[in-house]
């Protein structure tokens, strides 16, 4: 399935899939990278962006926001929301962003939404359009599950929540050959039953950190949600990115 058709008929419940995500708390994380990086965003991108909630959350009145998504139906849920700031949206794939040369000083790739790059040929592309588009003394920050963490919370896992003729199934499971999520979701709206997979790649530490040089990128890399270095245990690893000079 492609990238096109998931987080289609999801869009309309992700909230409630998400509940659980303290976006506050990634707003927050967001802020200390920001300013680890000695940068003081006033145009930022968020290009995952979902239904807008991490946006609704991070934007200030001297800020400027961008979301884009590949789902339109998710850019139709994030409109619906109310920002504390100036705030635009756009359907635009990771391969191809929508958006000019050097406007925007922040770009962030969140909720491990890279690994929908499944491809080292789709990862380059994605690299190359961050530094069109990335003013030269921006950053980009984004960050990706490991394998650890695959293993011990999705190798096979299944839940289902229901609520007012709504709800959904999610079956997940870990190739550890491929290095491949799946994730399937059964979802109800309205009495009529809905299919979705989502596939994810889930690459080595070090293989992104080869292709964040090769494109041009210093970087820091951050222990999941902390300000220590990562370990190999760590579940979950942020990139900070800034361009060579």
């Amino acid at each position: 399935m492609s990238r096109s058709v998931i987080y289609y008929k999801l869009a309309a419940i992700y909230d409630q899939v998400m509940n659980h995500v303290d976006y506050r708390g990634w707003s927050d994380y967001v802020a200390w990278l920001l300013c680890f990086a000695g940068v003081q965003p006033k145009k930022i991108v968020d290009l995952s962006c979902g239904t807008g909630s991490f946006l609704k959350y991070f934007l200030r009145e001297n800020m400027f926001g961008i979301g884009g998504d590949f789902s339109i139906d998710m850019i139709r849920q994030a409109k619906k929301k109310t920002y504390r700031s100036s705030c635009g949206f756009l359907v635009s794939d990771m391969s191809v962003i929508a958006l000019r040369n050097e406007c925007c000083d922040a770009v962030i790739l969140l909720y491990d939404s890279i690994n929908y790059l499944t491809s080292v040929t789709e990862l380059k592309v994605f690299f190359e359009e961050i530094q069109r588009i990335l003013d030269p003394e921006g950053v980009l920050i984004f960050d990706s599950v490991t394998e650890k963490h695959c293993l011990d919370h999705k190798r096979q896992l299944n839940e289902a929540v229901y609520w007012d003729r709504k709800g959904y199934e999610k079956m997940s499971h870990y190739d550890k050959r491929s290095r491949t999520q799946y994730t399937d979701f059964k979802i109800l709206i309205d009495n009529e039953y809905f299919h979705e997979r989502h596939i994810q790649k889930i690459y080595e530490i070090n293989e992104l950190s080869k292709m964040v040089k090769a494109a041009g990128f210093d970087y820091h890399l951050f222990d999941g949600f902390t300000h220590r270095p990562i370990h190999r245990l760590s579940k979950r690893v942020h990139f900070l990115c800034s361009r060579i000079r």
